[in-house]
């Protein structure tokens, strides 16, 4: 699985448009969602290069996540938080803080 695939770049030239539409605090999961919902067939490319990951849902969503330290002036990290993923299992993810001038 490359770290730094096309399928990745694909995703990452729209954070800051998904950055634009997040409100001023979130989570990764609602980062990854919105993300998701808006370029699905990019994000099944991505997923398809972790089809033989045991938790492809994880990794993908893992470097998806990472992939918003990639723009620090728009986002800052806040807390780890509680967090509902898109199975609806609870687990602690990084909440994010939307950077105002």
């Amino acid at each position: 699985m490359p770290a730094d695939s096309a399928e990745f770049e694909a995703l990452f030239h729209h954070y800051p448009e998904i950055l634009d539409a997040m409100p001023d605090t979130f989570t990764s999961h609602q980062f990854i969602l919105t993300l998701a919902q808006r370029y699905q067939r990019q994000y099944i490319e991505l997923l398809h290069t972790y089809r033989a990951s045991d938790g492809p849902f994880r990794e993908a969503h893992k470097k998806l996540a990472k992939g918003l330290n990639r723009f620090p002036e728009r986002v800052t990290k806040g807390e780890r938080v509680n967090s509902t993923d898109i199975f609806g299992n609870s687990g602690d993810v990084r909440e994010w803080h939307k950077i105002t001038t």
